[in-house]
């Protein structure tokens, strides 16, 4: 029995040899698609890279265009002032009174007054005044419009 199991040994044995060229092959085959997957690694690195690259880009890019279109939020007083620097500067030919302020967004007022040319005489009653309806809209950097409204 012990003969019979040497023997059925040595058969499988030789039996589950494989031809030297075969085996050749299939380690050419083996290294070479060692290389290959070795080179997609590279340029998938690269392109992980290249993507993170190009996301910070755009992140930096929308903070910064969030920055400059973010609208800053003015008090009431600012927005006084800026009347008032206005009237002093550019209207200089005008008085106004009894000035009504409202805000309309965080940057934005619709404001009501009563206004007089420095020309017209003085009186004790309001004849020579008109109302007057302005929109008030102040930017980043102090800039600001003052547009008529009806």
């Amino acid at each position: 029995m012990k003969i019979i199991n040497l023997i059925l040994a040595i058969t499988i044995l030789i039996s589950c040899g494989v031809p030297k060229d075969d085996y050749e092959k299939v380690v050419e085959e083996r290294d070479s698609l060692k290389l290959e997957l070795e080179g997609l690694k590279v340029i998938n690195d690269k392109n992980i890279n290249d993507n993170l690259l190009l996301e910070k880009e755009l992140q930096a890019y929308r903070e910064k265009e969030r920055q400059e279109n973010e609208v800053p939020y003015v008090t009431e007083t600012r927005a006084l002032e800026v009347l008032k620097y206005d009237y002093s500067f550019n209207r200089r030919d005008d008085v106004y009174k009894d000035v009504q302020i409202m805000r309309l967004a965080k940057n934005k007022f619709r404001i009501s007054l009563m206004e007089k040319s420095r020309t017209a005489p003085e009186r004790s009653d309001d004849f020579f005044y008109h109302n007057k309806k302005l929109v008030l809209t102040i930017f980043k950097g102090d800039k600001y419009t003052l547009t008529s409204s009806w």
